[in-house]
């Protein structure tokens, strides 16, 4: 026997997920007519690209950038009872779509909302941008956080001219490293203490040191209970004498 929907009279099969409407009926009576646009601010790290979720910095790629925008829509009270669907791999891939952001601070894209699996309308999502430097490369910025240490220790005469060398080593490695990376210079009596945020960076500029002034270095690990990560994180040291 046929079933016929109750609201506009069209044949059509029974659901009681549907409420025993129509696919038509069941859209056209959940459509919010006063919703045409959402909006979400989006915390993002101008240094390290890294987005702000919750309580924490995770980073950012288009996985972590939909799940921080979908959290943000569900706590929208014009929204409850429906779900939100967005597609962000049509805008590009991490990289580019970082830069984007960080450009142009904000980002439209079209948003589904959908009812009980059907999908009741189109809508406008604006992620808006607002750069905050994280709490990690805060800390890397003053010194606080290294996973490198060089010290650099003067022995003999000629203690500026080595100190302007050292420095200008520095400078070089930086050149090539990622923006994120930060490299904190101490001047102490008859020496230098270099911190870098970076133990590959690190490495590398250990090396460069060593090899300019051709000499070695006593290396050697330890733990460091890291806040900002909740998590111990191995520092590298070395000191050299040169």
């Amino acid at each position: 026997m046929p079933y016929y929907c109750p609201r506009c009279g069209k044949e059509t099969v029974y659901s009681e997920e549907l409420e025993g409407l129509c696919e038509d009926c069941f859209r056209e009576k959940y459509r919010i007519p006063s919703l045409n646009k959402l909006d979400v601010d989006i915390k993002l790290c101008p240094i390290c690209g890294r987005v702000k979720f919750g309580n924490k910095w995770v980073r950012g790629n288009i996985v972590n950038l939909k799940h921080v925008a979908l959290s943000q829509l569900k706590k929208k009270k014009i929204l409850r009872g429906y779900d939100v669907r967005i597609d962000l791999r049509n805008i590009g891939d991490n990289e580019p779509l970082l830069s984007q952001l960080l450009s142009d601070n904000y980002i439209v894209i079209p948003a589904e909302i959908y009812k009980r699996d059907i999908m009741i309308q189109t809508v406008t999502l604006e992620i808006k941008i607002n750069k905050q430097v994280c709490p990690t490369c805060r800390k890397k910025a003053t010194g606080n956080y290294y996973e490198y240490v060089i010290h650099v220790r003067f022995t003999g005469g000629k203690a500026r001219e080595k100190e302007v060398k050292v420095r200008n080593i520095i400078s070089r490695v930086l050149s090539y490293a990622k923006p994120d990376v930060f490299i904190d210079v101490r001047k102490i009596h008859r020496g230098m203490d270099i911190r870098v945020s970076d133990r590959r960076i690190g490495d590398k500029l250990l090396h460069r040191i060593i090899d300019a002034f051709n000499t070695d270095a006593r290396q050697y690990s330890e733990r460091r209970f890291e806040s900002t990560l909740n998590r111990y994180i191995v520092v590298r040291k070395a000191t050299v004498n040169i």
